[in-house]
């Protein structure tokens, strides 16, 4: 499935069908989530919310080995 990510001016709040969860999903102002293509285009096309960039994930910081001798 095709994800687009989006973000809503006032917040949103995702029914959980289109996330693939039981409950619904909500999201604060300008916050990004990824939701199905199709969903996304309708919530901006009704101007709920605006395309954002996906956000990058956090670099993973390696592991220090700890003494072992």
């Amino acid at each position: 499935m095709k994800t687009i990510t989006v973000a809503g001016p006032r917040g949103l709040r995702i029914p959980g069908a289109v996330l693939g969860q039981r409950a619904p999903v909500t999201v604060g102002p300008n916050e990004p989530v990824a939701v199905p293509e199709d969903y996304g285009r309708h919530l901006i096309a009704d101007r709920f919310a605006v395309e954002v960039p996906a956000p990058k994930p956090a670099p993973v910081k390696p592991e220090t080995a700890k003494g072992k001798a």
